[in-house]
């Protein structure tokens, strides 16, 4: 089972045509909330490919926080969620252009008082592999110190979290089995430091594919499958997604990587977080589609 602990959010997800200056003010051509979150949609991503995914975290006990976890269980994902009876439920208010930009403003309330319980303890303990993204170094040492000796880590810290504790997000992606990281991460945690994680570190890079890197060598490359943009929001959850489903599933990395990027492709060319991610079958489709 894959467990993944991290950020659930509520997405206002809105479309302009261009992005106002200072002061200005454009029409916002429509207007959506869909579920979403950085942990929350790689566990969406692994479970519509097949897995059997819980989810670790916390939403505000109100409206949004509800919606959430129904989410959850439509996708098939079993939420082990705690309810904060003090805090809204996080959102995050998504703009995006016609051109596929897009401009991220999150509140993340909820998802820094995570808590464990008896029930999330028993549940890690069942994880063959936890993949964390979001909450503070406190939550990632709390996991590590519950997870069995024989569960993989796998870790996507995420920009803002690589800016709040650079040392401390480095210190854990050295001791994971798994490391995801976009250029901007590389570069906020260090690029020579952070070859010397112990496990392999996937350097995602949009459009350009990413690079695959253990004991301080790249092990390999991947292109990007081409698509038209229309919503990246969720592309490199649903990455993150593909390559644990193939490593739960006992897949290689060759192959795990391969359904991760197409996964990817179909995504970037859908509205919203896990509104656009796609089922196994929608992969299979476009993998036999582009031969």
């Amino acid at each position: 089972m894959i467990g993944v602990f991290g950020n659930i959010i509520l997405d206002f997800a809105a479309e302009v045509e261009k992005y106002p200056s200072n002061d200005d003010e454009v029409a916002v051509n429509s207007l959506k909330e869909i579920p979403g979150g950085t942990g929350a949609n790689t566990a969406v991503a692994a479970a519509r490919l097949g897995a059997e995914t819980t989810f670790f975290g916390t939403v505000g006990n109100d409206y949004y926080g509800r919606f959430l976890v129904e989410s959850l269980k439509k996708d098939n994902v079993r939420p082990a969620v705690r309810i904060s009876g003090e805090l809204h439920t996080a959102v995050c208010i998504a703009v995006y252009d016609l051109a596929g930009d897009r401009r991220l403003m999150t509140y993340l309330g909820p998802n820094l008082d995570f808590e464990m319980t008896e029930e999330t303890i028993a549940l890690l303990k069942e994880c063959s592999i936890v993949h964390i993204s979001g909450g503070t170094p406190s939550h990632w040492n709390m996991i590590k110190q519950v997870v069995s000796k024989e569960t993989k880590v796998s870790f996507d810290p995420g920009s803002m979290i690589c800016r709040t504790w650079p040392e401390k997000t480095l210190e854990f992606s050295l001791d994971a089995n798994y490391v995801f990281v976009n250029r901007n991460e590389w570069t906020l945690l260090g690029k020579e430091a952070l070859l010397r994680a112990a496990g392999i570190v996937f350097l995602k890079m949009g459009r350009e594919g990413g690079l695959l890197y253990e004991n301080k060598k790249v092990l390999g490359e991947w292109k990007a499958v081409q698509a038209k943009q229309v919503d990246a929001t969720a592309a490199g959850d649903v990455f993150d997604g593909g390559i644990l489903y193939g490593i739960d599933e006992g897949l290689s990395l060759e192959e795990s990587i391969r359904i991760a990027r197409h996964a990817s492709a179909l995504a970037v060319s859908r509205v919203g977080a896990q509104s656009s991610i796609p089922t196994m079958d929608e992969v299979k489709e476009f993998i036999h589609d582009r031969g």
